[in-house]
């Protein structure tokens, strides 16, 4: 239900497994029996307001107007749509505030439903078996190998840990890796 400009919007939390739709869509508009959350949206939690600076690009014989040109910041360093990105995101913290306790519990659901502790079925090549596991508290995957033997004994290799990279703000991910020869590893990654 909406009213006015305090808009106020009810949720009714459904249990997950009753839904065949993602945990995250357990949040609906009210129409069952189940408790829910009112949020009310204050009038009084004003966005941050974008200056316009008028910029003309031409593409193709055409003149285009974009008065958000000076957004563009491929370097990341431009002061002032720092500031101003930090100001939105302050708002979308203090706009979204009384909804955090769904949010944890979305996403305790979500863990709680994940294997945390868990491994790939593993591919055989050139006398190695490949997998990737996931470890409890890390956020990416570490692709490993052994060689094969006649008992379990064989000792884990790691080919590449994601995890051990230390930059700051990091987009890491893979799109494959190639099985190596033999004893030689090469391992391929990229960084965003």
């Amino acid at each position: 239900m909406l009213q006015g400009q305090n808009h106020t919007v009810r949720y009714c939390v459904e249990d997950a497994h009753n839904l065949f739709c993602p945990p995250v869509a357990i949040a609906r508009f009210v129409g069952c029996n189940r408790p829910s959350l009112t949020y009310n949206a204050s009038s009084t939690i004003q966005p941050p307001i974008a200056k316009k600076v008028p910029h003309f690009n031409i593409y193709h014989g055409q003149k285009y107007l974009d008065e958000y040109h000076w957004f563009r910041d491929n370097k990341r360093k431009n002061k002032e749509v720092l500031d101003h990105l930090k100001a939105e995101n302050k708002y979308f913290a203090a706009l979204l505030s009384p909804l955090k306790p769904l949010e944890d519990e979305i996403y305790r659901e979500i863990i709680g439903r994940m294997a945390e502790d868990d491994s790939t079925y593993p591919t055989t090549k050139g006398g190695y078996i490949y997998y990737k596991k996931t470890v409890k508290g890390l956020q990416y995957s570490v692709r490993c190998r052994k060689r094969i033997v006649g008992d379990s004994s064989a000792k884990e290799e790691v080919l590449l840990d994601l995890n051990k990279f230390k930059e700051k703000h990091l987009n890491l991910g893979i799109r494959s890796i190639a099985k190596p020869k033999a004893s030689r590893i090469y391992p391929g990654y990229y960084r965003q």
